[in-house]
């Protein structure tokens, strides 16, 4: 069922089977596939940022990558940053705008000053290219990760 669900593009789907990948819940683990549907589910649900934000972080299911973990933890950053701003009730979940930062600084503390302008530049790139689904959080990113350097 999810599988389907997911195919037709519903994030919700997208969502769950990528826990269910990253984790083996059910499916044989495929990390890679569990980072493929969590990216098509970032837009919607603002969790799978923070989900591969830590992937890419952590280094323990994926190859270890400090822009795109970045990247990820930037955005997450963004959408609950806006989430605060606007009281998007859609998602059904209380904002963590504070862990995002948490694992934001954290993340930027292993980083080379290249590194961070790389992942900074993915995350701008991705707010251009979702802008139009993303409703207000575009107006919000500079805002959002100004203070993190």
């Amino acid at each position: 069922m999810y599988a389907l669900a997911a195919a037709q593009g519903l994030a919700v789907a997208q969502f769950d089977l990528a826990y269910m990948y990253e984790n083996g819940k059910g499916v044989v683990a495929d990390p890679q596939k569990a980072v493929e549907l969590y990216e098509s589910s970032a837009v919607s649900i603002p969790t799978a940022r923070h989900n591969l934000a830590v992937m890419y972080f952590s280094g323990k299911s994926i190859h270890k990558d400090l822009a795109l973990a970045y990247k990820w933890v930037l955005l997450d950053v963004s959408a609950e940053h806006a989430r605060v701003l606007t009281g998007d009730s859609e998602v059904t979940d209380p904002p963590r705008l504070g862990y995002a930062l948490l694992l934001a600084n954290d993340i930027a503390k292993h980083m080379s000053r290249d590194e961070k302008k790389s992942g900074r530049s993915l995350a701008e790139d991705w707010i251009h290219t979702n802008a139009a689904r993303l409703r207000e959080e575009p107006r919000f990113f500079q805002e959002a990760i100004a203070r993190l350097k």
